[in-house]
């Protein structure tokens, strides 16, 4: 799916101010706090989910078999 479609579908709802610099060309921006946490989350969540792709996956067999072995299923 391109950027496009993904951000027509998931806005950011970001109360941005920018800062210009004196041509009036946007020098920096300035983001509520819970805001930019939440976008440092979001952008963690994501590289996570990239390594995780590196990983072999594991059949559904086998992990509800050692979790039974476990004693946890």
């Amino acid at each position: 799916m391109s950027k496009q479609k993904l951000a027509k579908q998931h806005p950011l709802k970001l109360h941005e101010k920018f800062i210009f610099d004196a041509k009036g060309k946007k020098e920096a921006v300035i983001l509520d706090f819970k805001e930019y946490h939440e976008l440092l989350e979001d952008y963690y969540d994501l590289l996570a989910m990239l390594e995780s792709r590196k990983e072999t996956p594991i059949p559904w067999e086998k992990v509800k078999r050692e979790l039974r072995e476990d004693g946890l299923l």
